[in-house]
């Protein structure tokens, strides 16, 4: 509690992550004066650094399962400095591994990170650098590997009325790496569709899909259909697509191309 007249002092500890030096940081206090019971600090500076990571993270990303990841980061002194390098290690030295390699021009030590590989998802650790530097005597760097299946695909097509009244829309499917998939077999299992396989373009095949006119009153408002896609991929050879209407929304004519008009309340 502050008496009429009084001061305070607060105190605000900062905890930088990542590579960022300059500080720009809002800081909201709260009091009980009915005038002015919030207001706005704002702190701003640059952090004292002896050494930085160059990239400050390192990312490995869309790796097949199984297929390792390799990235490199340099270590550089900030000007001025004449810190060193004591150690450096990586925190998960079961699926990640690091060596020095060949120093980058103006750097003062280069790394190497490896990933053994993993399942389909997401791998974290972090490189730890220990230094004699006064202000930064121990440098932590993210480093994140991600391996993914090789299709990229919508789980859902959605299908609105135009303004004509008929219902189409593409399935899109491509791939991270190499070429376009081979699509063996469409199957609509409540056969409400007309469905053409496009030709490729790049990574990406395209599955035209209409609603046949004689099936419009199946397709219910907000009732979901399932659609099997068979393709060359060994990963996902069959891929579940659900495809529904969006209640409530309709197509209105517009310049050149429809509109998608919000959903009714």
């Amino acid at each position: 509690m502050i008496p009429p007249g009084g001061e305070c002092e607060i105190k605000v500890t900062l905890r930088p992550k990542g590579g960022h030096t300059a500080i720009d940081k809002n800081v909201v206090v709260f009091s009980n004066d009915p005038e002015q019971p919030q207001f706005s600090l704002t702190m701003k500076g640059t952090l004292l650094v002896d050494i930085e990571a160059v990239p400050p993270s390192l990312q490995m990303m869309n790796l097949a399962p199984g297929e390792p990841g390799v990235a490199s980061l340099s270590v550089e002194r900030s000007k001025g400095s004449a810190a060193t390098v004591k150690s450096v290690r990586v925190e998960d030295s079961k699926r990640f591994s690091i060596r020095e390699i060949e120093t980058r021009p103006g750097a003062l030590a280069t790394y190497e990170v490896r990933f053994a590989g993993g399942e389909v998802g997401t791998t974290t650790t972090k490189v730890i650098v220990e230094t004699t530097g006064e202000h930064t005597p121990q440098l932590t760097i993210p480093v994140r590997a991600n391996a993914a299946y090789n299709l990229i695909y919508p789980k859902r097509v959605v299908f609105t009325r135009s303004a004509s009244g008929s219902l189409e829309e593409n399935l899109r499917i491509s791939t991270r790496r190499g070429d376009p998939p081979k699509i063996k077999k469409v199957e609509d299992l409540d056969g409400l569709l007309e469905i053409e396989v496009l030709a490729a373009v790049g990574p990406r095949v395209e599955i035209r899909l209409r609603v046949r006119t004689d099936a419009m009153a199946k397709l219910d408002d907000g009732a979901g259909h399932t659609l099997w896609v068979h393709t060359d991929d060994p990963d996902e050879p069959k891929l579940e697509v659900e495809y529904k209407l969006q209640k409530g929304v309709k197509r209105r004519a517009g310049r050149g191309a429809d509109v998608v008009a919000r959903p009714v309340e």
